[in-house]
Protein backbone atom coordinates (compact mmCIF):
# COMPACT_ATOMS: atom_id res chain seq x y z
CA UNK A 1 0.00 0.00 0.00
CA UNK A 2 2.72 2.31 0.57
CA UNK A 3 4.46 2.29 -2.49
CA UNK A 4 1.49 2.09 -4.26
CA UNK A 5 0.41 5.64 -2.42
CA UNK A 6 4.35 6.39 -3.05
CA UNK A 7 3.46 5.91 -6.82
CA UNK A 8 0.35 8.12 -6.77
CA UNK A 9 2.76 11.15 -5.40
CA UNK A 10 5.09 10.92 -7.80
CA UNK A 11 3.00 10.62 -10.61
CA UNK A 12 1.12 13.52 -9.43
CA UNK A 13 4.36 15.82 -8.74
CA UNK A 14 5.01 14.61 -12.47
CA UNK A 15 1.45 16.12 -13.16
CA UNK A 16 1.75 19.12 -11.27
CA UNK A 17 5.65 19.68 -12.80
CA UNK A 18 4.02 19.50 -16.75
CA UNK A 19 1.68 22.26 -15.85
CA UNK A 20 4.21 24.52 -14.67
CA UNK A 21 6.52 23.96 -17.86
CA UNK A 22 3.19 24.26 -19.72
CA UNK A 23 2.75 27.45 -18.09
CA UNK A 24 6.07 28.85 -18.69
CA UNK A 25 6.06 27.74 -22.40
CA UNK A 26 3.48 30.17 -23.13
CA UNK A 27 5.16 33.09 -20.94
CA UNK A 28 7.42 35.41 -22.88
CA UNK A 29 10.13 37.36 -21.50
CA UNK A 30 10.69 40.45 -23.56
CA UNK A 31 13.77 42.47 -23.03
CA UNK A 32 12.98 45.91 -24.81
CA UNK A 33 15.42 48.23 -25.64
CA UNK A 34 13.85 52.01 -24.83
CA UNK A 35 12.30 53.73 -27.55
CA UNK A 36 9.73 55.88 -28.37
CA UNK A 37 6.13 54.69 -27.19
CA UNK A 38 4.72 54.69 -30.82
CA UNK A 39 7.58 52.50 -31.68
CA UNK A 40 7.11 50.14 -28.34
CA UNK A 41 3.53 49.68 -29.31
CA UNK A 42 4.45 48.49 -32.69
CA UNK A 43 6.81 46.08 -31.49
CA UNK A 44 4.70 44.60 -28.66
CA UNK A 45 1.65 44.33 -31.33
CA UNK A 46 3.97 42.65 -33.71
CA UNK A 47 5.04 40.21 -30.76
CA UNK A 48 1.00 39.32 -30.28
CA UNK A 49 0.45 38.43 -32.92
CA UNK A 50 3.36 35.95 -34.17
CA UNK A 51 2.48 34.41 -30.20
CA UNK A 52 -1.29 34.77 -29.67
CA UNK A 53 -1.19 32.22 -26.84
CA UNK A 54 1.61 33.57 -24.74
CA UNK A 55 1.59 36.00 -22.16
CA UNK A 56 4.11 38.20 -22.61
CA UNK A 57 6.18 40.02 -19.83
CA UNK A 58 8.33 43.25 -20.83
CA UNK A 59 12.20 44.31 -19.33
CA UNK A 60 12.08 47.80 -20.87
CA UNK A 61 16.06 48.92 -20.21
CA UNK A 62 18.71 51.31 -22.31
CA UNK A 63 21.83 48.92 -21.65
CA UNK A 64 21.91 46.53 -24.50
CA UNK A 65 24.71 45.11 -23.08
CA UNK A 66 23.16 44.27 -19.87
CA UNK A 67 19.74 42.70 -21.82
CA UNK A 68 22.35 40.73 -24.01
CA UNK A 69 23.85 39.14 -20.89
CA UNK A 70 20.37 38.32 -19.71
CA UNK A 71 19.85 36.75 -23.34
CA UNK A 72 22.38 34.33 -23.01
CA UNK A 73 22.16 33.54 -19.41
CA UNK A 74 18.67 32.14 -20.79
CA UNK A 75 16.52 35.08 -18.40
CA UNK A 76 14.63 36.59 -21.00
CA UNK A 77 13.74 34.94 -24.16
CA UNK A 78 14.45 37.58 -26.87
CA UNK A 79 15.63 40.87 -27.37
CA UNK A 80 13.94 43.71 -29.49
CA UNK A 81 14.54 45.88 -31.25
CA UNK A 82 18.12 44.43 -32.50
CA UNK A 83 20.63 45.65 -35.04
CA UNK A 84 22.30 42.16 -36.62
CA UNK A 85 25.75 41.32 -34.68
CA UNK A 86 27.61 37.94 -34.13
CA UNK A 87 27.54 36.48 -30.76
CA UNK A 88 27.90 32.46 -30.43
CA UNK A 89 25.00 32.58 -28.25
CA UNK A 90 22.53 34.49 -30.04
CA UNK A 91 20.16 33.30 -32.74
CA UNK A 92 18.44 36.55 -34.64
CA UNK A 93 15.70 36.68 -36.56
CA UNK A 94 15.80 36.67 -40.91
CA UNK A 95 13.19 39.03 -41.08
CA UNK A 96 13.07 42.61 -40.69
CA UNK A 97 11.18 44.57 -38.46
CA UNK A 98 11.91 48.08 -40.15
CA UNK A 99 12.56 49.40 -43.54
CA UNK A 100 16.30 50.73 -45.06
CA UNK A 101 16.44 54.18 -44.58
CA UNK A 102 18.15 57.15 -43.92
CA UNK A 103 18.83 58.87 -41.11
CA UNK A 104 18.15 62.77 -42.15
CA UNK A 105 18.29 65.74 -40.82
CA UNK A 106 15.76 68.41 -42.33
CA UNK A 107 16.96 72.39 -41.20
CA UNK A 108 16.21 75.92 -42.91
CA UNK A 109 17.46 76.66 -45.74
CA UNK A 110 19.06 79.64 -44.21
CA UNK A 111 21.56 77.46 -42.52
CA UNK A 112 24.54 75.48 -43.27
CA UNK A 113 24.72 72.34 -42.14
CA UNK A 114 28.04 69.65 -43.51
CA UNK A 115 29.58 66.38 -41.80
CA UNK A 116 31.34 68.62 -40.14
CA UNK A 117 29.39 70.79 -38.84
CA UNK A 118 29.31 71.03 -34.74
CA UNK A 119 25.86 69.84 -33.99
CA UNK A 120 25.78 71.15 -30.57
CA UNK A 121 25.32 74.37 -31.25
CA UNK A 122 21.89 73.78 -32.91
CA UNK A 123 18.06 72.08 -30.86
CA UNK A 124 16.83 69.71 -33.14
CA UNK A 125 13.31 67.59 -32.74
CA UNK A 126 13.68 64.11 -33.65
CA UNK A 127 10.39 61.93 -34.97
CA UNK A 128 9.90 58.58 -34.31
CA UNK A 129 12.15 55.73 -33.30
CA UNK A 130 15.76 57.26 -34.49
CA UNK A 131 18.80 55.67 -33.36
CA UNK A 132 21.19 58.88 -33.06
CA UNK A 133 23.80 57.20 -30.87
CA UNK A 134 26.45 57.41 -33.61
CA UNK A 135 25.78 60.82 -34.44
CA UNK A 136 28.19 62.99 -32.38
CA UNK A 137 27.02 66.46 -30.90
CA UNK A 138 23.95 64.99 -30.15
CA UNK A 139 22.53 64.85 -26.51
CA UNK A 140 20.67 67.47 -24.66
CA UNK A 141 19.88 69.72 -27.76
CA UNK A 142 16.78 66.81 -29.22
CA UNK A 143 13.97 66.48 -28.47
CA UNK A 144 11.12 64.39 -29.05
CA UNK A 145 8.15 65.49 -31.27
CA UNK A 146 5.51 63.74 -32.12
CA UNK A 147 5.58 63.63 -36.26
CA UNK A 148 7.79 65.79 -38.92
CA UNK A 149 4.48 68.51 -39.01
CA UNK A 150 4.79 68.88 -35.52
CA UNK A 151 8.69 69.75 -35.87
CA UNK A 152 8.35 71.70 -38.94
CA UNK A 153 5.82 74.14 -36.99
CA UNK A 154 8.48 74.77 -34.79
CA UNK A 155 11.23 75.35 -37.47
CA UNK A 156 8.95 77.84 -38.61
CA UNK A 157 8.76 79.52 -35.43
CA UNK A 158 12.61 79.42 -34.91
CA UNK A 159 12.32 77.20 -31.93
CA UNK A 160 13.73 74.10 -33.65
CA UNK A 161 16.75 74.37 -36.09
CA UNK A 162 15.76 70.59 -37.62
CA UNK A 163 14.29 67.56 -37.67
CA UNK A 164 15.71 64.68 -37.62
CA UNK A 165 13.89 61.62 -39.21
CA UNK A 166 14.14 58.54 -41.20
CA UNK A 167 13.25 58.78 -44.86
CA UNK A 168 13.83 56.80 -48.00
CA UNK A 169 14.61 58.70 -50.59
CA UNK A 170 16.70 62.21 -50.95
CA UNK A 171 13.67 64.14 -52.01
CA UNK A 172 13.04 67.92 -50.70
CA UNK A 173 10.61 67.85 -47.80
CA UNK A 174 8.26 70.66 -47.40
CA UNK A 175 9.43 74.44 -47.45
CA UNK A 176 11.87 74.16 -49.59
CA UNK A 177 13.67 72.41 -46.41
CA UNK A 178 17.44 71.64 -46.83
CA UNK A 179 18.57 68.21 -45.88
CA UNK A 180 22.30 66.12 -44.71
CA UNK A 181 22.21 62.71 -44.43
CA UNK A 182 23.90 61.79 -41.09
CA UNK A 183 23.74 57.90 -41.28
CA UNK A 184 22.51 54.89 -43.36
CA UNK A 185 19.84 53.04 -40.97
CA UNK A 186 19.93 49.28 -39.82
CA UNK A 187 17.35 47.33 -40.41
CA UNK A 188 16.16 45.86 -36.94
CA UNK A 189 15.96 42.29 -35.83
CA UNK A 190 14.84 39.87 -32.78
CA UNK A 191 17.53 38.48 -31.59
CA UNK A 192 16.55 35.49 -29.40
CA UNK A 193 18.18 32.98 -26.70
CA UNK A 194 20.29 29.84 -28.46
CA UNK A 195 18.73 27.49 -26.26
CA UNK A 196 15.50 24.76 -27.66
CA UNK A 197 13.12 26.92 -26.61
CA UNK A 198 15.14 30.03 -28.38
CA UNK A 199 15.05 28.49 -31.16
CA UNK A 200 11.59 27.06 -31.40
CA UNK A 201 10.47 30.79 -31.13
CA UNK A 202 12.98 32.31 -33.52
CA UNK A 203 11.51 29.56 -35.92
CA UNK A 204 7.49 30.51 -35.12
CA UNK A 205 8.79 33.99 -35.36
CA UNK A 206 10.58 34.00 -38.98
CA UNK A 207 7.83 31.55 -40.08
CA UNK A 208 5.06 33.91 -39.11
CA UNK A 209 6.42 37.11 -40.43
CA UNK A 210 7.04 35.01 -43.83
CA UNK A 211 3.61 34.30 -44.41
CA UNK A 212 2.63 38.11 -43.78
CA UNK A 213 3.02 40.95 -45.86
CA UNK A 214 2.19 43.31 -43.38
CA UNK A 215 3.52 45.23 -41.15
CA UNK A 216 7.04 43.31 -41.99
CA UNK A 217 8.32 44.69 -45.43
CA UNK A 218 9.76 41.30 -46.52
CA UNK A 219 13.16 41.50 -47.89
CA UNK A 220 13.52 41.02 -51.40
CA UNK A 221 16.84 41.69 -51.95
CA UNK A 222 19.21 39.64 -53.40
CA UNK A 223 21.56 37.46 -51.21
CA UNK A 224 25.19 38.09 -50.55
CA UNK A 225 28.29 36.12 -48.49
CA UNK A 226 30.68 38.22 -46.69
CA UNK A 227 33.22 35.85 -44.76
CA UNK A 228 35.25 37.42 -41.84
CA UNK A 229 38.73 36.63 -41.30
CA UNK A 230 40.89 35.98 -38.32
CA UNK A 231 37.86 34.77 -36.40
CA UNK A 232 36.36 31.31 -35.08
CA UNK A 233 32.91 30.48 -34.94
CA UNK A 234 33.50 29.78 -31.43
CA UNK A 235 34.48 33.23 -30.88
CA UNK A 236 32.19 35.34 -28.69
CA UNK A 237 32.52 37.84 -31.38
CA UNK A 238 30.17 40.82 -32.69
CA UNK A 239 30.88 42.94 -35.36
CA UNK A 240 32.20 46.68 -34.69
CA UNK A 241 30.49 49.68 -35.03
CA UNK A 242 33.09 50.43 -37.90
CA UNK A 243 32.51 47.18 -39.48
CA UNK A 244 28.52 47.52 -39.06
CA UNK A 245 28.54 51.07 -40.35
CA UNK A 246 30.16 49.44 -43.31
CA UNK A 247 28.02 46.93 -44.22
CA UNK A 248 24.84 49.11 -43.30
CA UNK A 249 25.74 50.96 -45.96
CA UNK A 250 25.09 48.22 -48.64
CA UNK A 251 21.28 48.29 -48.16
CA UNK A 252 20.35 46.62 -51.89
CA UNK A 253 21.79 43.14 -50.51
CA UNK A 254 21.08 40.44 -47.76
CA UNK A 255 24.04 39.88 -46.33
CA UNK A 256 24.90 36.67 -44.59
CA UNK A 257 28.13 36.69 -42.68
CA UNK A 258 30.15 33.83 -42.58
CA UNK A 259 33.42 32.77 -40.95
CA UNK A 260 36.64 32.29 -42.95
CA UNK A 261 38.42 29.61 -40.46
CA UNK A 262 40.75 28.04 -42.92
CA UNK A 263 42.52 30.60 -45.54
CA UNK A 264 43.55 28.37 -47.75
CA UNK A 265 40.75 25.95 -48.31
CA UNK A 266 39.12 29.22 -48.79
CA UNK A 267 41.00 30.47 -51.46
CA UNK A 268 40.87 27.12 -53.04
CA UNK A 269 36.98 26.47 -53.21
CA UNK A 270 34.21 27.77 -55.84
CA UNK A 271 32.28 29.26 -53.41
CA UNK A 272 35.29 31.90 -53.38
CA UNK A 273 34.20 33.37 -56.76
CA UNK A 274 30.97 34.46 -55.34
CA UNK A 275 31.46 36.24 -52.35
CA UNK A 276 33.89 38.22 -50.37
CA UNK A 277 36.21 38.24 -47.61
CA UNK A 278 36.84 41.51 -44.70
CA UNK A 279 39.21 42.53 -44.19
CA UNK A 280 42.29 41.62 -46.09
CA UNK A 281 45.91 43.29 -47.12
CA UNK A 282 46.54 43.04 -50.62
CA UNK A 283 49.21 40.51 -52.14
CA UNK A 284 50.82 40.23 -55.43
CA UNK A 285 49.55 36.56 -55.16
CA UNK A 286 45.76 37.77 -54.23
CA UNK A 287 45.62 39.95 -56.77
CA UNK A 288 46.33 37.32 -59.50
CA UNK A 289 42.98 35.86 -58.57
CA UNK A 290 40.78 38.09 -56.53
CA UNK A 291 39.42 42.14 -56.89
CA UNK A 292 39.92 44.08 -54.12
CA UNK A 293 37.85 47.23 -53.05
CA UNK A 294 38.78 50.95 -52.57
CA UNK A 295 40.33 50.87 -48.46
CA UNK A 296 37.68 50.44 -46.08
CA UNK A 297 39.93 51.00 -43.15
CA UNK A 298 43.82 52.72 -42.32
CA UNK A 299 45.67 50.87 -39.99
CA UNK A 300 48.77 52.94 -38.22
CA UNK A 301 51.89 50.89 -38.95
CA UNK A 302 54.38 50.58 -36.43
CA UNK A 303 56.07 53.19 -34.91
CA UNK A 304 59.20 53.52 -32.68
CA UNK A 305 58.52 54.86 -29.17
CA UNK A 306 61.23 56.46 -26.96
CA UNK A 307 60.31 57.81 -22.88
CA UNK A 308 62.71 60.91 -24.16
CA UNK A 309 62.23 63.32 -27.63
CA UNK A 310 64.77 62.23 -30.56
CA UNK A 311 66.49 64.70 -32.01
CA UNK A 312 67.01 62.57 -35.90
CA UNK A 313 64.78 63.21 -38.47
CA UNK A 314 61.83 60.65 -39.46
CA UNK A 315 61.73 58.42 -40.63
CA UNK A 316 64.33 57.08 -38.05
CA UNK A 317 66.88 54.71 -38.83
CA UNK A 318 66.74 52.03 -35.88
CA UNK A 319 70.27 51.57 -36.75
CA UNK A 320 71.68 54.56 -36.94
CA UNK A 321 69.95 56.29 -33.79
CA UNK A 322 71.99 53.22 -31.78
CA UNK A 323 74.91 53.89 -33.20
CA UNK A 324 74.96 57.28 -32.45
CA UNK A 325 73.62 56.75 -28.77
CA UNK A 326 75.19 53.69 -27.76
CA UNK A 327 73.48 53.10 -24.68
CA UNK A 328 70.14 52.96 -25.70
CA UNK A 329 68.40 49.90 -25.56
CA UNK A 330 65.83 48.44 -27.69
CA UNK A 331 63.27 46.03 -26.03
CA UNK A 332 61.24 43.50 -28.64
CA UNK A 333 59.08 40.34 -28.56
CA UNK A 334 61.30 37.60 -29.38
CA UNK A 335 58.77 35.51 -31.56
CA UNK A 336 57.14 38.77 -32.91
CA UNK A 337 58.23 40.18 -36.39
CA UNK A 338 58.36 43.08 -37.14
CA UNK A 339 58.79 42.97 -40.92
CA UNK A 340 61.68 41.02 -42.72
CA UNK A 341 64.10 44.56 -42.84
CA UNK A 342 63.25 45.66 -39.23
CA UNK A 343 64.29 42.00 -38.36
CA UNK A 344 67.11 41.91 -40.02
CA UNK A 345 67.90 45.40 -38.68
CA UNK A 346 66.72 44.03 -34.98
CA UNK A 347 69.11 40.78 -34.83
CA UNK A 348 72.37 43.11 -36.33
CA UNK A 349 72.22 44.95 -33.05
CA UNK A 350 74.91 44.78 -30.62
CA UNK A 351 73.49 42.42 -27.55
CA UNK A 352 74.00 45.37 -24.88
CA UNK A 353 71.86 47.27 -27.25
CA UNK A 354 68.15 45.17 -27.06
CA UNK A 355 66.15 43.55 -24.59
CA UNK A 356 64.14 39.93 -25.79
CA UNK A 357 60.93 39.04 -24.35
CA UNK A 358 59.21 35.98 -24.96
CA UNK A 359 56.49 37.33 -23.60
CA UNK A 360 52.54 39.12 -24.29
CA UNK A 361 52.69 43.23 -26.08
CA UNK A 362 51.70 43.96 -22.58
CA UNK A 363 54.71 42.94 -20.23
CA UNK A 364 56.49 44.36 -22.96
CA UNK A 365 55.04 47.51 -22.23
CA UNK A 366 54.84 47.12 -18.57
CA UNK A 367 58.84 46.78 -19.00
CA UNK A 368 58.78 49.67 -21.30
CA UNK A 369 56.83 51.56 -18.79
CA UNK A 370 59.18 50.93 -16.29
CA UNK A 371 62.18 51.84 -18.11
CA UNK A 372 63.50 48.40 -18.23
CA UNK A 373 64.97 49.85 -22.02
CA UNK A 374 64.52 52.80 -23.52
CA UNK A 375 62.94 52.22 -27.52
CA UNK A 376 60.19 50.16 -28.18
CA UNK A 377 58.88 49.57 -32.12
CA UNK A 378 55.06 48.40 -31.80
CA UNK A 379 51.78 49.01 -33.05
CA UNK A 380 49.85 52.46 -31.87
CA UNK A 381 46.60 49.84 -30.94
CA UNK A 382 48.78 48.10 -28.09
CA UNK A 383 48.55 50.88 -26.30
CA UNK A 384 44.27 50.78 -26.21
CA UNK A 385 44.40 48.87 -23.34
CA UNK A 386 47.47 49.31 -21.15
CA UNK A 387 47.81 53.20 -19.12
CA UNK A 388 51.45 54.41 -19.93
CA UNK A 389 51.95 57.08 -16.95
CA UNK A 390 55.28 58.18 -18.31
CA UNK A 391 55.30 61.17 -21.56
CA UNK A 392 56.06 58.99 -24.62
CA UNK A 393 57.67 60.06 -27.95
CA UNK A 394 56.63 58.71 -31.25
CA UNK A 395 58.27 58.41 -34.36
CA UNK A 396 58.32 57.25 -37.99
CA UNK A 397 60.97 54.52 -38.17
CA UNK A 398 62.41 53.24 -41.64
CA UNK A 399 61.83 49.99 -43.02
CA UNK A 400 58.41 50.03 -41.47
CA UNK A 401 55.24 51.19 -43.80
CA UNK A 402 53.25 54.35 -42.46
CA UNK A 403 50.19 52.55 -42.53
CA UNK A 404 48.22 50.03 -43.63
CA UNK A 405 45.27 49.36 -45.70
CA UNK A 406 42.56 46.47 -45.63
CA UNK A 407 40.13 45.71 -48.34
CA UNK A 408 36.75 43.86 -49.43
CA UNK A 409 38.51 41.26 -51.13
CA UNK A 410 36.38 39.36 -53.99
CA UNK A 411 36.46 36.68 -56.15
CA UNK A 412 35.66 36.72 -60.07
CA UNK A 413 32.27 36.44 -60.97
CA UNK A 414 29.34 38.11 -62.36
CA UNK A 415 28.03 38.71 -59.16
CA UNK A 416 30.71 39.41 -57.27
CA UNK A 417 31.60 42.10 -59.58
CA UNK A 418 28.58 43.65 -59.63
CA UNK A 419 28.34 43.84 -55.43
CA UNK A 420 31.84 45.37 -55.78
CA UNK A 421 31.08 48.21 -57.60
CA UNK A 422 28.05 48.97 -55.67
CA UNK A 423 30.01 48.51 -52.78
CA UNK A 424 33.07 51.24 -53.81
CA UNK A 425 30.00 53.65 -54.66
CA UNK A 426 28.17 53.23 -51.13
CA UNK A 427 32.01 52.89 -49.72
CA UNK A 428 33.06 56.41 -51.35
CA UNK A 429 29.30 58.19 -49.94
CA UNK A 430 30.05 56.49 -46.44
CA UNK A 431 33.91 58.41 -46.57
CA UNK A 432 32.26 61.45 -46.52
CA UNK A 433 30.63 60.72 -43.18
CA UNK A 434 32.56 62.03 -39.44
CA UNK A 435 31.21 59.00 -38.13
CA UNK A 436 33.28 56.61 -41.05
CA UNK A 437 36.50 58.65 -39.50
CA UNK A 438 35.39 58.48 -36.08
CA UNK A 439 34.70 54.59 -35.86
CA UNK A 440 38.50 53.90 -36.73
CA UNK A 441 39.47 55.89 -33.64
CA UNK A 442 38.27 53.21 -31.52
CA UNK A 443 41.52 51.30 -31.90
CA UNK A 444 44.21 54.20 -31.63
CA UNK A 445 45.11 55.98 -28.35
CA UNK A 446 44.52 59.60 -28.24
CA UNK A 447 47.90 60.71 -29.01
CA UNK A 448 47.93 59.15 -32.02
CA UNK A 449 44.49 60.68 -33.55
CA UNK A 450 46.61 63.48 -35.51
CA UNK A 451 48.42 61.43 -37.13
CA UNK A 452 45.66 59.08 -38.38
CA UNK A 453 43.91 62.48 -39.23
CA UNK A 454 46.79 63.04 -41.87
CA UNK A 455 46.95 59.81 -43.04
CA UNK A 456 42.72 59.70 -43.38
CA UNK A 457 43.04 62.74 -45.68
CA UNK A 458 45.51 61.36 -48.04
CA UNK A 459 43.99 58.01 -48.48
CA UNK A 460 39.80 59.51 -48.25
CA UNK A 461 40.75 62.74 -50.66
Amino acid sequence: MRVYYSFLIVIFSLLLSANAMAMMANELTVGLLKTDSTAEKKYLSLLQQVYPNHKITVQRSDNAPALLEQLITYDIDLILPWQPYIYKNVLQSFNSVSATEKVIVSYSSNLEFNQTTDMKKFKFGMVGDVDTQNIKGLDDNVVQVSSFQAGLSLVNKKQLDGIIHYVSDAKTTENNLSQLALLPAKNNVVAFSKTIIGRQLKEQFDASLNRQSDPVIQDQRPPFTIYLSGKTSDDNYDLTHYTSLILSSMGGYNISLEWMNNATEYFNSAGANNSCVMTMLKTPERLQKFDFSESINLTLGQRLYSLTPISSPEPISLTTLINQSVDLRLGFGATRSYGDKLDDEISNLLFKNKMAYDSSHQVLLKHFANKKFELLITYPYDFMHFDVQEKMYSYEVQNSPKFIEGYLMCGRSNLSNQFLKQFDHALTELTQYKQFFDSQLQYLPKSEYTLFAKYFKQIYK
